[in-house]
């Protein structure tokens, strides 16, 4: 197992320098949070992470809350 994921960290380490951003990265020295919040390729990943872990907590709590009732 150790073995595997060490060959994917090599692989994703190889492949890091060919990856490109979209246009508007370094652009300005004014880009700041406001591009993250206002370009869609950064806020929906945000947004659906942040569903994710949301819907997560939820069910965690109405378990955590189950086992106590019993």
């Amino acid at each position: 197992m150790k073995r595997k994921l060490a060959s994917i960290g090599l692989v994703l380490a190889a492949l890091y320098g060919t990856v490109d951003a979209h246009p508007g990265h370094g652009s300005t020295s004014t880009d700041g949070a406001w591009h993250y919040l206002t370009s869609p390729t950064h806020a929906a990943p945000a947004l659906l992470v942040g569903l994710v872990s949301l819907l997560i907590v939820v069910r965690v709590l109405k378990a955590v809350g189950r086992r106590r009732n019993d």
